[in-house]
């Protein structure tokens, strides 16, 4: 009887410890139920503010892409400006040479005109002289 008592005993001992065992993983389960809820708000969390980070990087890539478009059109209507100015100023330079040439020549022509005119003159001085001095002698 006493051995069946300290048999009843030592079974009512186990039974007491699995017991605190069970409610201690039970406890142990709880709080890890807690951390992993915790954790997975957290990750939430910081997943959400990475989407409104690469959300604000988007809107600035697509704000620098914009931009540079907005450069490379105003670079090539300069472009277009710098060659049609200086399709302008061939052509300005050339009627000048034109221009220039023409006055040359017809300077050269004058001058000529004025050479002759000179040397006629010159001759009718030359020739009223003559007489002038026949008639005196």
């Amino acid at each position: 009887l006493e051995k069946a008592k300290g048999a009843a005993a030592e079974q009512v001992q186990r039974k007491e410890r699995k017991e605190r065992e069970v409610a201690d993983l039970k406890e142990q389960l709880g709080e890890l139920q807690r951390l992993a809820s915790a954790s997975e708000e957290q990750g939430q969390e910081e997943a959400r503010a990475a989407l409104q980070k690469l959300a604000a990087s988007q809107e600035e890539l697509r704000g620098a892409q914009d931009a540079h478009r907005t450069a490379q059109q105003e670079l090539e209507d300069l472009r277009t400006q710098a060659q049609q100015q200086e399709h302008a100023a061939r052509q300005s330079l050339e009627k000048a040479e034109a221009s220039a040439a023409e006055q040359a020549e017809a300077s050269g022509q004058e001058v000529a005109l004025l050479k002759q005119e000179l040397e006629r003159t010159s001759s009718e001085a030359s020739a009223d002289a003559e007489r002038g001095r026949e008639e005196r002698s």
